[in-house]
């Protein structure tokens, strides 16, 4: 994805350098309103309309493809917790279910109650995924702050030639009154830093993406052996406090 949209906005960025040749005799003088209506309409125009609107087009993608890939991020990250506390209270349930049997006898003396035991079970496998819950809510607020930059572009690049006054006020047919070279300049300027902070959002993506896996791999490691270690304690505390029951 990263490749092919790379490509695109260098496409992008060689026909906004190209109109500055475009017309150059035409836009070197400031026009009068009558030649820059006709300017307005003309090759030069269309091409900037043109221009903008791929560019749009090109960071609506980038926007849809990212939002994509962080939702299933996100979904990944969430599964891989759930299904981590899933498995442990499987491996668990015999124990507890085995204490509850001996905790129902008259017989049975002891402080520990199953009330207590699965509290307990459930902050110890909270701290266990904590670094996974951690990793998620991080994501998520990274991840939204890339998508809301890239429709920030998005929104500036739609504005663009109203911001330059490249193509005028079409309400009012008013031309404002900086040169069509003016205007056509800034259009350009415009459009290479914006294609050079889509560029930047694109790495902002891929970095975030791989960032968050190999720190998944290592969180997800980490939590199965604290739970390893859980359900080990768990087992022995109640072996321990249920012997005499």
């Amino acid at each position: 994805m990263v490749k092919i949209l790379r490509s695109q906005l260098h496409i992008i960025l060689l026909v906004a350098l190209g109109l500055n040749c475009a017309h150059a005799e035409d836009a070197l003088e400031l026009l009068s309103p009558d030649s820059a209506l006709s300017n307005f309409n003309g090759p030069v125009s269309n091409a900037i309309e043109n221009l903008a609107f791929n560019m749009v087009s090109i960071a609506d993608e980038i926007a849809v493809q990212a939002n994509g890939k962080f939702a299933r991020t996100s979904d990944m990250l969430l599964g891989s917790i759930e299904t981590l506390i899933t498995n442990a209270l499987e491996r668990l349930a015999l124990p507890i279910l085995q204490a509850s049997r001996k905790l129902s006898q008259e017989i049975c003396q002891t402080s520990l109650t199953i009330h207590d035991l699965r509290a307990s079970i459930d902050l110890q496998l909270s701290n266990c995924t904590e670094d996974l819950n951690d990793l998620l809510r991080s994501f998520k607020s990274e991840a939204e702050e890339s998508i809301l930059s890239i429709e920030g572009t998005i929104d500036e690049v739609v504005n663009l030639a109203k911001t330059c006054h490249v193509l005028g006020d079409s309400e009012t047919g008013k031309i404002m009154s900086r040169g069509f070279a003016t205007s056509t300049n800034c259009f350009v300027e415009r459009i290479v830093s914006l294609n050079e902070e889509i560029s930047k959002e694109l790495e902002t993506v891929a970095l975030l993406l791989s960032r968050t896996g190999e720190v998944s791999q290592q969180s997800e490691s980490q939590a199965l052996a604290c739970i390893d270690e859980l359900v080990k304690e768990v087992t022995k505390r109640i072996e321990e406090d249920l012997k005499d029951c």
